[in-house]
């Protein structure tokens, strides 16, 4: 009987995704220090929505038309679109990579009985 280790290489390569993530995020933090209100709209724009905006910080007086204007198209919506987009391909590779190496397993078993 041959036994089958399979590792799972999507969490490594996600988990240093994420990582870099949350570094630049909070890189970008600490230069919101030395923003304006529209880079720092540009920035967090890109993450909540204009309402989430609105509803947590109500002292930066902006309209719904002025908060598309700065993000100009660079939304929350479209960014996690992509970014989901993104891990489902990534997803989808690596899964066809391991069903092609689980019929190889089952191929070469055969073939070595």
């Amino acid at each position: 009987m041959m036994e089958v280790k399979i590792l799972v290489k999507y969490t490594y390569k996600d988990k240093n995704y994420l990582n870099f993530n949350r570094l630049l995020l909070r890189v970008k933090t600490l230069e919101i220090l030395h923003m304006n209100q529209a880079d720092i709209i540009r920035l967090v724009g890109q993450y909540i929505t204009f309402e989430e905006f609105n509803k947590n910080c109500s002292e930066i007086n902006i309209d719904r038309n002025e908060w598309y204007r700065l993000l100009d198209g660079n939304t929350y919506r479209e960014n996690k679109t992509q970014l989901k987009t993104r891990y489902l391909k990534d997803f989808d590779d690596d899964w066809e990579s391991n069903r092609k190496l689980a019929f190889n397993i089952i191929k070469n078993e055969k073939t070595s009985d």
